[in-house]
């Protein structure tokens, strides 16, 4: 019974949803993320690893600098749990379709069923076109 009741503790801790706004806040998340580009280091090993460390607010700062996209329109995607946009994000950033799947699965907390999976040869699935048209459309929503 005990250790039925600690793995029911810890699956629950490991899938809890916490908000993008954990730990740091949307401020000093942007300081890091302009300190990582400073440095040189504003790639996609830098944001695959702020996702591994569960550092969701560092990770959609970095997305934002590497994509020139405010924070908002990438918490924006986030919040509306937009595969398109983030996929298009993630292009605009110069990332592989990889990133964009784990950014889909892990800040936007998609399951399987709801990933917008790579095209052929690991592309991009969508259209230049359509992601340009999910920038814009994230832009002018206040994003």
């Amino acid at each position: 019974a005990d250790l039925r009741r600690r793995l029911a503790e810890r699956l629950h801790a490991a899938t809890a949803v916490r908000p993008l706004a954990a730990g740091p806040t949307a401020e000093a998340a942007l300081a890091e993320a302009h300190r990582v580009a400073r440095d040189g280091r504003l790639t996609e090993a830098s944001l695959l690893a702020a996702l591994q460390r569960g550092e969701s607010q560092l990770a959609a700062a970095l997305l934002s600098l590497a994509a020139a996209m405010p924070l908002a329109a990438v918490e924006r995607a986030v919040a509306l749990r937009d595969a398109k946009a983030l996929v298009s994000l993630t292009w605009k950033a110069g990332f592989s379709m990889a990133a964009a799947t784990r950014l889909q699965s892990t800040l936007a907390r998609l399951g399987p069923a709801e990933l917008l999976a790579a095209g052929p040869r690991a592309g991009f699935p969508l259209a230049a076109d359509e992601m340009r048209w999910q920038l814009d459309t994230l832009r002018k929503a206040g994003g």
